[in-house]
């Protein structure tokens, strides 16, 4: 009987842990559900308008002054900045600034399918705003219930392996759910900072570009699109992931 009370209050122990970590997992769930929520709204906020219309004007003067350098090299004879070299160059700038922003949401919309994708099948059938959340958060609690009462439900042990077992599983629950919200939080984190990071990198993009044209700058065009991509496509390479921890939790 005091064998039997004793897995009652692992099962209870382990069952509040299981709730609160829930809790806690839904709530920083719903913090990325919303910092993915700001991310798609990057090109919508005015401080990125205003900051790209300035820095398009900025290149388009930009241009000017490359036809000025463009000729002085000509005088000058230099290879480096020879009209062959750099004409179709400054040609294909001057269009691709003004269309910078339009390029830049179709590299966003290519992330955002794969992105959409893997937030649907995170929230599987819960339906709603929080769905990931909610999803996430059921997955994790019911997998902890059910690993307690497997363990103490299980006949091949003894009563005292059963206790030993169950009290492994809490002390396992504990740390599986604390490396869970570090891992969530750092996620959430990172979505924030791309939110901030693309919303800068929008803005310079016609420098960036305007960049592309002189080589002697050009390696910040490079350094630009590197992070560009890097953090574009961060958004489905990192859903994914924790897709496939969600699946895995629902499996067991």
């Amino acid at each position: 009987g005091s064998y039997f009370s004793i897995g009652c209050w692992i099962t209870y122990v382990n069952s509040w842990i299981g709730t609160i970590a829930g809790f806690l997992i839904m709530m920083v769930m719903m913090i990325l559900e919303y910092a993915l929520y700001l991310n798609s709204q990057i090109f919508s906020l005015p401080a990125v308008q205003l900051g790209w219309n300035f820095t398009r004007d900025v290149a388009n003067m930009g241009f000017v002054l490359g036809i000025i350098v463009i000729a002085f090299a000509t005088i000058l004879r230099s290879q480096s900045y020879g009209v062959k070299q750099l004409i179709t160059r400054l040609i294909v700038a001057a269009v691709m600034v003004n269309l910078s922003l339009s390029v830049a949401g179709v590299f966003m919309d290519i992330a955002g399918i794969p992105t959409q994708f893997f937030m649907d099948k995170i929230g599987g059938t819960v339906g709603g705003p929080t769905a990931m959340s909610q999803s996430l958060a059921a997955a994790f609690n019911i997998q902890n219930i059910e690993t307690i009462n497997n363990n103490f439900n299980n006949g091949s042990l003894g009563v005292g392996g059963k206790i030993s077992t169950m009290l492994a599983s809490v002390f396992f629950s504990v740390i599986f759910s604390f490396v869970i919200l570090i891992t969530l939080i750092a996620l959430t984190s990172m979505f924030l900072h791309r939110f901030i990071i693309l919303a800068i990198l929008i803005i310079l993009m016609p420098l960036a570009i305007l960049a592309w044209v002189f080589p002697i700058i050009r390696g910040n065009w490079n350094k630009w699109l590197s992070k560009f991509l890097q953090w574009t496509f961060f958004a489905p390479a990192s859903l994914f992931f924790l897709y496939l921890a969600v699946y895995t939790l629902r499996v067991q």
